[in-house]
């Protein structure tokens, strides 16, 4: 005879009706789940054979637990319409619903995130140029020769740099063989001279170039060598060379009689800024937001790197040089009417600020000597603000002396017209020198 679970040995093995659930057993009811129907069940684990058993372990066999085909312990089928429903999908009115939300979403939290991500942008390409400078200039240090970084502006806006390359500066040249000696003298209005050669040997082609430096007795002014250049191939041809006076304001004792003969030194370009090829070392290149304001920056006496001649196409890029000995010597650059204007190097005796800032910012136009200092054309932002105008933005300034490095925020100063731009430069600048947190390096 069939032995059958005996609700009073485990009372937990009821029927399911007992319970108000219909007759069939549930997998929700404990312990040897077979229930008073549940004779001869040789699939429940609460019995074996015909015969009770003590297991305690949940029947897993009931109609809604077992697997597809599986019969409950009476011989019915499972609850088909419980498992289609647990497994369905979602309906396309729902899945609008949820598109629809995640955009609203997305909607108000980009114009929130957006200053975060541009300050993000502003420090992080702040930090880049920072580190650049500093290697450089410990490349000169290690190699015991001037290293240069080229501010690259670009092609369709030369008020903004985006790329900064190491460039190869060539070492000075005095001739070919010891004791090559030059006379110089007056030779026009300017004033001109000529420097000529009196002794020794010296090779110009493809040595010295229109617009490199000499000096005399390796000290005194400079004097830009002008030519001559009949071929045009931006190589002065030979001796005599014609020589301009640096700055305007010195006085030299020459005379249109040849002076006695002395040595020379000439400064040569760096050879990526007079057309050479550029140094080995990898450019760096910001991200799409992030631009280096060569509108305003420069040295403290507001020397624009952004200037360039009227009625000339030439964007020759600045080049800030730095030498063996760890101090930032000059930055080529375009001079302004006060000193000779022309592409060459401006000896640096006071910091230089580099402005780190938004591509929007900056003035749409090409800034020439002679638009002037103001009016300036309006920046495409919506605030109508300069770069150097807005506190989320960063100087990087060097100091020439030390050659250190620093990078602080910008502060044009709330408290002035901000109809005067060139006051508030200088504030801003001013309080870059004297700053001593670098926000960058954080």
């Amino acid at each position: 005879m069939m032995a059958h679970h005996d609700s009073r040995s485990f009372g937990s093995c009821q029927p399911r009706a007992a319970r108000g659930r219909g007759p069939f057993p549930s997998p929700l009811m404990g312990e040897g789940q077979g229930g008073a129907d549940c004779r001869d069940c040789s699939l429940c684990p609460g019995t074996r054979n015909g015969a009770v058993s003590p297991r305690t372990r949940p029947c897993t066999f009931g109609p809604d637990s077992g697997p597809a085909g599986a019969r409950t312990h009476d011989g019915s089928t499972p609850n088909r319409t419980r498992r289609l429903r647990a497994a369905r999908g979602m309906t396309l009115v729902e899945l609008l619903v949820v598109i629809t939300i995640l955009l609203l979403f997305t909607a108000v939290a980009i114009p929130t995130m957006r200053p975060a991500m541009e300050g993000r942008q502003i420090r992080e390409a702040a930090r880049a140029v920072h580190v650049y400078l500093g290697r450089a200039r410990n490349r000169a240090m290690r190699t015991g020769r001037p290293v240069g970084v080229l501010f690259e502006r670009f092609e369709t806006q030369p008020q903004i740099c985006q790329v900064l390359r190491q460039v190869e500066v060539p070492p000075p040249y005095s001739g070919d063989i010891v004791d090559t000696l030059v006379s110089i003298q007056v030779t026009g209005p300017g004033p001109t001279f000529r420097a000529t050669l009196v002794s020794g040997l010296a090779t110009t082609v493809g040595i010295v170039r229109v617009g490199d430096l000499m000096r005399l007795n390796f000290q005194g002014p400079y004097y830009r060598i002008l030519g001559p250049d009949q071929d045009q191939d931006g190589y002065v041809d030979a001796f005599p060379m014609v020589l301009q006076l640096e700055t305007r304001a010195v006085q030299v004792p020459w005379t249109t009689q040849p002076s006695r003969a002395m040595a020379f030194q000439i400064i040569r370009q760096p050879a990526f800024a007079s057309g050479g090829m550029p140094s080995a070392v990898a450019p760096l290149r910001l991200s799409r937001d992030a631009v280096i304001d060569l509108a305003w920056s420069g040295p403290d006496s507001f020397l624009p790197l952004g200037l360039e001649p009227a009625g000339q196409n030439d964007f020759r890029s600045p080049v800030l040089i730095f030498t063996p000995d760890g101090t930032a010597q000059a930055i080529y650059a375009w001079r302004p009417p006060n000193l000779l204007p022309g592409y060459a190097p401006y000896p640096l005796v006071e910091p230089v600020h580099f402005l780190i800032g938004r591509r929007d910012r900056t003035p749409p136009s090409p800034r020439t000597f002679q638009s002037g200092l103001e009016p300036f054309p309006s920046p495409d932002a919506e605030d109508g603000l300069y770069n150097f105008q807005d506190p989320g933005n960063l100087w990087v300034t060097v100091f020439p002396q030390t050659g250190l490095i620093n990078v602080a925020e910008v502060n044009a100063g709330a408290q002035l017209d901000p109809q005067q731009l060139i006051a508030q430069l200088e504030h801003a600048r001013r309080l870059a020198r004297q700053s001593q947190v670098a926000k960058g390096e954080r």
